[in-house]
């Protein structure tokens, strides 16, 4: 069952998503419904920081996650055709690269080869974390392509100027449980801007008390099967649902969950187009209708993390 947050995950079932693949496939319906389902709209998404240094203002972070790359026959060639055309200074993928979460991992790595070095052509390179249908056997032949993992680890990202960002990645905690944050935030000095990587929205709490800035994630797709207006039936998450799709924020921390470029168990999106991101760091500033707007959508009772960056106390306006 793993060690995971998730007490029930879906991926239990996927023996038999696998048996009604292979029925859809013999009945000639799997590569339609695939087209469809993986039909990519590209979303840019601005993240206001507290303490971005002035080297990294603008910088945008093309964020993939869920690719299931395998699923679709070609999808690998369709992600490369569309990340080829976008402008990007860092590229992240939040895990599940292939979609079975068992067997041989060939032709995820086959679809992910033009890929990658697409991804890694870029001023910062192209980093990724695990996900619950990932395993450690792709490691090393993506880190060969130019995909770099942070398993439960850290690194800074330097500008010219001397400014500098870190980047922080740990393993699945959806269903695995091999995540270590205290392992992998102890060289990020606190006042320092840390964007973390997970696959999965369960690492919120932990996240905000580590004093991580940004958090990106996937995992939810979305709820890939919703009702009009994108309410999922589902969320396969251990958090609150206004968590698991778009951007959030709790307390000081700001995150977004991606509802990924691909689909698991079967072929089908509804009301849940799959998507990439592109994020561009912007320097938080003070803009009343913008912090108005974001109490409005905010936790009745959110949690500022003690440390280097406490909420200015409000008094009340005129």
């Amino acid at each position: 069952m793993g060690d995971g947050k998730k007490l029930l995950p879906f991926q239990i079932l996927d023996p038999v998503m696998a048996w009604l693949r292979r029925g859809l496939d013999l009945c000639g319906l799997y590569r339609s419904l695939a087209r469809r389902a993986t039909r990519i709209d590209v979303v840019q998404n601005d993240l206001w920081l507290v303490g971005l240094p002035p080297g990294f203002e603008g910088m945008k972070v093309l964020h993939l996650t869920d690719l299931h790359i395998d699923g679709p026959p070609g999808f690998g060639r369709v992600l490369t055709s569309i990340c080829g055309d976008l402008e990007f200074d860092l590229a992240v993928i939040t895990g599940d690269l292939r979609l079975d979460t068992r067997g041989p991992v060939d032709g995820a790595l086959r679809e992910l080869e033009p890929l990658v070095p697409v991804l890694g052509d870029c001023r910062c390179g192209a980093y990724a974390v695990l996900g619950n249908h990932d395993t450690l056997d792709m490691v090393e032949p993506l880190e060969s392509l130019g995909l770099r993992y942070l398993l439960n680890e850290s690194l800074r990202i330097d500008t010219r100027d001397g400014d500098s960002v870190w980047l922080v990645g740990v393993d699945d905690a959806h269903f695995f449980g091999t995540d270590d944050l205290p392992t992998a935030f102890a060289n990020v000095p606190v006042e320092d801007v840390a964007l973390f990587l997970c696959h999965s929205p369960d690492l919120i709490l932990e996240a905000a008390s580590a004093f991580a800035d940004v958090y990106l994630c996937g995992h939810t797709h979305g709820g890939q099967i919703c009702l009009p207006g994108g309410t999922p039936l589902v969320s396969n998450a251990s958090c609150a649902r206004r968590f698991i799709a778009g951007p959030w924020q709790y307390g000081a921390l700001r995150g977004y969950t991606s509802k990924g470029c691909g689909f698991s168990g079967i072929p089908l999106r509804s009301f849940c187009r799959a998507e990439i991101v592109i994020h561009t760091l912007r320097a938080e500033r003070r803009c009343r209708e913008r912090v108005v707007g974001e109490r409005r959508t905010s936790l009745k009772h959110p949690v500022y993390p003690q440390g280097r960056r406490n909420p200015p106390s409000h008094s009340g306006s005129k």
